[in-house]
């Protein structure tokens, strides 16, 4: 590979990986998407504790107004 070392900015990702081998490169990716799915799935698991907050919250609503009301 015929890389002028001038052309890159040293701080870049393309000049980092420029430097790893293939078997790195597809480990680091590999990595990447494990951490990425469990991300993913950690906001799933929020999303549904937080529309299941907000159901228990209208129910509570609910009978509130219905304690205020037998009142």
């Amino acid at each position: 590979m015929g890389m002028i070392f001038s052309e890159y900015d040293r701080a870049s990702l393309t000049f980092f990986f420029s430097f790893l081998s293939g078997e790195e490169k597809t480990k680091l990716l590999l990595e990447a998407q494990i951490q990425a799915e469990a991300r993913q799935k950690k906001e799933e698991e929020k999303r549904k504790a937080d529309e299941r907050d907000m159901e228990a919250n209208k129910k509570c609503a609910i009978s509130m107004k219905n304690i205020i009301k037998i009142k």
